[in-house]
């Protein structure tokens, strides 16, 4: 389960998933080998899509250090990396912890 609170400790979302990691894993090979096998140029679970998750991680621990607001979408700018490089669209607006 994973939990997301305000500061104040409220819950402002959360999910479950039952699965174990290893069905993770699994789902991220065969959409791996899929891809591979027809040619795509992109493909769900791909490491382009851990990008956003890394610097969404990364915004989390610099809000914390910096009591700051921290946006993850500048922070892959700052390594040369815009959003649509994560094949994804998301809103820009910063985390706050």
């Amino acid at each position: 389960q994973c939990v997301l609170r305000d500061a104040e400790g409220k819950v402002l979302e959360h999910t479950t998933d039952a699965a174990p990691p290893r069905e993770a894993m699994r789902r991220q090979l065969e959409a791996f080998a899929a891809a591979v096998s027809s040619g795509a140029a992109h493909y769900s679970c791909s490491g382009r899509e851990a990008l956003l998750t890394q610097a969404t991680i990364e915004a989390l621990y610099l809000s914390d250090r910096t009591n700051h607001p921290e946006s993850p979408l500048r922070l892959l700018k700052t390594h040369g990396y815009d959003v649509s490089d994560c094949g994804l669209r998301i809103a820009s607006r910063p985390l706050v912890m």
